[in-house]
């Protein structure tokens, strides 16, 4: 049997491997979804800045960001968006949208 995992459009993924922040342990990327990365830094490192506007003089660390993350959550499924729906933004790049 192959070890080969697969992307979702059927891809075969690379077999690349991180080192891990310590130890000799790895991670791979893809073994978490983009928000269990999400939820995994804004608890390991939830006071470092995860992305800075210096035109707006805005700064959004790891914990801020997830939980900005989880109120628009929260928001979408107050309005009955839920898993299959559509959605669409057309904005400019915005901090809102990040």
């Amino acid at each position: 049997m192959s070890d080969v995992k697969y992307d979702m459009a059927g891809r075969p993924l690379p077999d690349r491997t991180y080192p891990a922040e310590t130890g000799s342990e790895g991670y791979q990327l893809y073994e978490r979804t983009l928000g269990q990365w999400l939820e995994y830094w804004a608890e390991k490192t939830p006071d470092k800045e995860y992305i800075v506007y210096s035109d707006r003089d805005l700064r959004f660390t790891w914990s801020k960001f997830n939980e900005r993350v989880d109120n628009l959550a929260k928001g979408l499924i107050a309005i009955g968006v839920e898993k299959g729906s559509n959605v669409g933004i057309w904005a400019t790049n915005v901090p809102d949208w990040h």
